[in-house]
């Protein structure tokens, strides 16, 4: 059976699924009483714990748009990309995204599989300069849809706030934490919970 793997670093692999847990290709049959993910997420989260302890020179943390899937206050949680295409489609329907992907000529998925949207809109970012058909208003349309979905309101006591506390916890000595986030043409934004925990804690 497929083994999801969710810690692989120099010196610690930790690997699952529904009734395994592999540690550096260990197999554990002891999961203290609790499930096979439990299991393996504590152990990972026990490994950063260990590990982020340490005192490092220099930190770089590069981070992309998954670092806030799930998260997020006031019913509105941060999506992956294909939860973004879904809601793209719902919003502009289903019906004008295709008519929108074929003017452009971009394949549209099928068999219920979700799009690209930054293949898409680089497609159609060239595509506007020569095609007759509406392509700049369905661009602004998507792109405003992907805000919305991507304004996120902090919540209280968020990894996002408690991962930043922790690595900027350093000796005067060291230089700074450098952060970078992802930026992409279809999310059209940095990672906003970021820039709030940033903001809250400075």
């Amino acid at each position: 059976m497929f083994l999801k793997t969710i810690l692989f670093s120099y010196t610690q692999k930790i690997q699952y699924n529904t009734d395994q847990v592999l540690i550096n290709n260990k197999q554990i049959d002891d999961f203290n009483g609790t499930t096979a993910e439990s299991f393996a997420y504590e152990k990972a989260r026990e490994y950063y714990r260990s590990y982020l302890s340490n005192h490092f020179e220099n930190y770089i943390i590069l981070t992309g748009s998954g670092s806030s899937y799930g998260i997020g206050a006031i019913g509105k949680k941060g999506k992956i990309m294909s939860g973004l295409w879904e809601s793209v489609k719902t919003s502009i329907t289903e019906e004008k995204l295709k008519e929108f992907c074929e003017k452009i000529h971009f394949p549209y998925p099928e068999d219920g599989k979700s799009g690209d949207l930054e293949a898409l809109l680089s497609k159609a970012n060239i595509a506007k300069e020569f095609v007759k058909y509406e392509v700049e208003d369905c661009i602004n349309l998507i792109q405003q849809r992907i805000k919305e979905d991507c304004s996120l309101t902090l919540p209280d006591n968020s990894d996002h706030e408690l991962f930043l506390k922790k690595i900027t916890s350093r000796k005067l000595k060291y230089p700074r934490v450098k952060l970078f986030t992802q930026l992409s043409q279809s999310q059209n934004r940095h990672e906003s919970l970021y820039r709030e925990v940033f903001q809250a804690i400075r």
